[in-house]
């Protein structure tokens, strides 16, 4: 059996689709089968796939009749065919270093409690190279160095505040733990942190403070649209947070960590300008998050007001 099922699951991404597999097969770590996805892709992406279809390494191609409609779907159907005892989900767009997978591997067999290892990321801006920053908010050293952490403690001190895992193609999994793991099929936007919440508390962590993934960053990217789009999305976000705590079996508070989802929600009545309409206010966040909210609306209100005057 191999030791790591690399899942592919892929949409429109025809263009990336040849940079995204040579980074697969040249990694330095061979031991894998690939199981390659379409959802149902409406550029070019099937015969690519088909091409690649004919390596030995390529175990499955599986191509969707109809999108799913959700990138979590193809996710479960990959986890259904995988044979190997860790699991990478190698995203259609992004591209690895030639050793992401031996790095990972080495680290994830030091101790059978790790049951995840991931390392850290580039954001690709076309020409431009920019580290990754996701984490800045929470901590401007903590991912400077390697570690190993019980995955409850990552949770407590960080995973509630923002998704631990910048990216999923940055990370393998033991595929043993998925038995306890509710995958987020119904999820849209931000299943991704509710299922590395779900894992992080099965175990320990190993994080790799070096840069073996490349998240391509474009306009359909999975990154880039988890920007201020549609309310639903910070809906989502904010569902997400509650059943974190009520995983931890924490009390849900308010904490300054948590601005970035104060921001989305401000985005949203800013682009309206009804900064009094029901449907911004109604949503499960506890009074303390709805205060921070007020504050700023009624400082938005008043500066609205100020102009008005001046005019």
């Amino acid at each position: 059996m191999p030791r790591v099922s690399i899942i592919v699951p892929n949409y429109n991404h025809e263009k990336y689709l040849n940079d995204r597999l040579k980074s697969i097969f040249n990694q330095t770590f061979q031991d894998f089968e690939i199981i390659l996805m379409d959802d149902r892709s409406l550029d070019g992406s099937v015969e690519v796939l088909k091409n690649y279809s004919k390596n030995s390494k390529v175990s499955h191609l599986i191509l969707n009749d109809i999108n799913s409609g959700s990138p979590f779907g193809m996710w479960k159907k990959g986890f259904e065919l995988a044979k190997g005892e860790f699991i990478w989900i190698a995203e259609s767009d992004d591209w690895a270093n030639e050793n992401l997978l031996f790095e990972l591997v080495n680290a994830i067999e030091k101790d059978t409690s790790i049951v995840v290892a991931h390392c850290n990321s580039y954001f690709e801006f076309y020409e431009k190279t920019i580290p990754n920053n996701w984490w800045d908010s929470l901590s401007l050293t903590y991912w400077q160095k390697s570690y190993v952490e019980s995955g409850e403690k990552l949770l407590l001190n960080y995973g509630r505040y923002k998704c631990p895992v910048i990216n999923v193609s940055s990370a393998i999994i033991r595929k043993d733990i998925l038995k306890n793991i509710e995958i987020p099929i119904e999820f849209r936007y931000c299943g991704d942190w509710w299922f590395w919440a779900q894992i992080f508390k099965q175990g320990k962590v190993t994080f790799i403070a070096k840069y073996f993934n490349h998240i391509r960053m474009h306009s359909s990217s999975a990154t880039a649209t988890k920007s201020l789009q549609t309310f639903n999305r910070f809906l989502e976000n904010v569902r997400v947070v509650k059943q974190i705590h009520q995983l931890l079996n924490i009390r849900f508070t308010y904490s300054k960590k948590y601005k970035w989802l104060i921001d989305i929600w401000e985005q949203f009545i800013r682009i309206d300008k009804n900064y009094l309409k029901t449907k911004y206010y109604c949503n499960d966040l506890p009074f303390f998050f709805k205060s921070a909210m007020f504050f700023r609306v009624n400082n938005l209100l008043f500066k609205r007001l100020k102009r008005k005057i001046k005019i």
